[in-house]
């Protein structure tokens, strides 16, 4: 069970890590998003899913062994296939194995092998430290529409226009009577020059 501690550390800084001749790990990157069910803001977090078809050794396990283990390439290929058939023994006897912070492996029904992540563990180096909060919904309350009363405006309307009709009949008046009074101390439109008269010459018809 050595190298899954290795595994683990491993997803932090690649999105696949091949165990030879058993099986590759690979991640998925996964935003943000809110659970409803639970009623939580999940953060962004690298999902890990299992294929069993990837088994060819690209080097990348055994060169973390290796450091780890102090020893060579071949060293570290040994010890990755002892693990390997320890993996199998167990999940032949109790048909399940955990890899600590990885996930579980398993037998189903059919004998098929199957792997469920850890949902606890988050192999996003970004998202470290983050952890799940409390998504509370919330309330609006639509604010009741309240009819407007245009009547009171109509109503301005009429006494404006009444007003401006007022003022205007002032203004005619008072204008009016200014000229009266003006012609009335300038004697009349005949001293203003406004209106004149002309004596008509009269003619007298003389007789034989």
């Amino acid at each position: 069970m050595a190298i899954a501690r290795d595994i683990h550390e491993l997803l932090y800084r690649h999105d696949c890590v091949v165990v030879p001749g058993f099986g590759g790990f690979l991640t998925h990157y996964r935003p943000a998003r809110v659970d409803e069910a639970r009623g939580l803001v999940l953060p962004p977090a690298k999902d890990i899913s299992f294929n069993k078809d990837l088994v060819r050794n690209d080097g990348l396990l055994a060169d973390r062994v290796a450091r780890r283990a102090n020893t060579d390439f071949d060293g570290a290929n040994a010890l990755i296939e002892a693990d390997v058939v320890s993996w199998r023994r167990t999940l032949a006897e109790r048909g399940r194995m955990e890899l600590p912070q990885v996930g579980v492996l398993f037998r189903d029904g059919a004998g098929n092998l199957r792997f469920e992540p850890d949902p606890h563990a988050n192999h996003l180096r970004d998202a470290f430290g983050l952890r799940p909060i409390a998504a509370r919904p919330v309330k609006r309350e639509a604010s009741p529409v309240i009819p407007m009363d245009t009547a009171p405006l109509r109503e301005q309307d009429r006494r404006t226009n009444w007003m401006w009709a007022a003022a205007a009949a002032s203004a005619i008046v008072f204008g009016a009577s200014a000229w009266f009074l003006t012609m009335g101390r300038t004697g009349g439109p005949e001293s203003a020059g406004i209106w004149s008269t002309e004596e008509v010459p009269t003619y007298t018809e003389r007789s034989g």
